[in-house]
């Protein structure tokens, strides 16, 4: 999974020729939900992550109010957004359909 920061974010998601799935979170639990996720989907989806507490900036770019809160992005736009991450079978199901 891709830490995203200021300086990689145009790299890892805008020119991403997968659809990125981005993890906006404070804590450990979100990230171990994604990062599980990942060991199923990484071939059709790129994984990013956002410590909302370290990358203020971008946080308030996609108008994050409440961690945990995830978007799938694809060729650089905004496809879905969820406020809170739901459980595993859930998010599966979401990305199969993708």
């Amino acid at each position: 999974m891709v830490k995203l920061n200021g300086l990689n974010y145009e790299t890892e998601t805008m020119r991403s020729e997968r659809p990125v799935l981005i993890g906006f979170c404070s804590g450990t639990a979100p990230y171990e939900a994604l990062e599980a996720l990942a060991v199923d989907f990484a071939p059709q989806y790129k994984f990013c992550a956002v410590d909302v507490e370290r990358e203020r900036e971008l946080t308030r770019h996609f108008s994050i109010l409440k961690p945990p809160t995830l978007i799938l992005m694809q060729e650089g736009e905004i496809q879905q957004r969820i406020c809170q991450i739901p459980n595993t079978d859930a998010l599966k199901k979401m990305l199969d359909f993708n």
